[in-house]
Formats: structure tokens, C-alpha cells, sequence
């Protein structure tokens, strides 16, 4: 059962579902671009990296408010800088190619080209995010 609910998710990300609910006709105007797809998940891939860097950053601030709150400290500013500096870099390669891609040719495309991004960029992203909760949490 589970797995039907997978394979029928997975579709219904790739645009198949919705070109047969409307009586078998595709309601954009074309097939994806896999430019366009990429320079996209960059997108929500430096979105992910920042958001861990972040989650880093307020627990090493916190672990060091743990161990000594009277120590004066520089609030961890070099995790932020070494941390964002790489976001930054991937989300100006995505700004670049989203213009040098250029626009979808009509808005529905443009949605479907932001899912496909956003689950092409899901797993990198979850690896992130549990890189840090493992060294967070875990102790590591």
C-alpha cells in the first residue's frame, strides 16, 4: 500500500496525473526544461544549506552559553561567514541561470518547473538537514 501511494506521488510530481485529469490533453505548453529545472533547484538547494548553517550557528551559541556564560564570545560569526559564503556562491549560480534560462512560457509550466526542483532538490536537502541534526543532537 505504501508503495502505490509512493509510485502515485512520484507521478503526480512529474506532471503525468495532471495532463490525464483533464481528459488526456496537457494543460501547459510543454515539456519541462531541464535547464530551467536545475537553476531552480539551486534555488532551494542554497535555501537548505542556509537554513542548516543557521541551525548550526544557534546551537554552537547555545552549547557555548552552556558551558560558560560568563565568557565573553565573538557569537560564532565565522560559522555564519564560512557557512553562508557557499550558499551565497550557489544561489548567485542559480540567479545566473535562471536568467540566462529564461521564463517558462506560461505560468502553469513555471509551477510544475518549481515542483520538479523542489523534488529534485528534496533528497540533497534532507542530507543536510540531518548531517547537522546528527551533530546536533546526536553528539557526533
Amino acid at each position: 500500500m505504501a508503495r502505490s501511494w509512493l509510485v502515485l506521488a512520484a507521478y503526480a510530481c512529474s506532471g503525468l496525473i495532471v495532463g490525464a485529469a483533464v481528459g488526456g490533453r496537457r494543460t501547459s505548453g510543454g515539456p519541462v526544461s531541464s535547464v530551467r529545472v536545475f537553476a531552480k533547484s539551486l534555488h532551494w538547494l542554497a535555501a537548505g544549506w542556509a537554513v542548516s548553517v543557521v541551525w548550526l550557528w544557534i546551537a554552537q551559541i547555545r552549547q557555548g552559553w552552556m558551558l560558560d556564560p560568563s565568557l565573553a564570545t565573538d557569537y560564532h560569526t565565522s560559522t555564519l561567514i564560512e557557512g553562508l559564503a557557499p550558499a551565497l556562491l550557489v544561489e548567485a549560480m542559480a540567479f545566473f541561470g535562471v536568467a540566462w534560462s529564461g521564463a517558462a512560457p506560461d505560468a502553469s509550466l513555471e509551477r510544475r518547473e518549481w515542483v520538479h526542483a523542489f523534488v529534485w532538490s528534496l533528497l540533497p536537502n534532507v542530507l543536510i538537514l540531518y548531517t547537522v541534526h546528527l551533530i546536533v543532537i546526536g553528539g557526533v
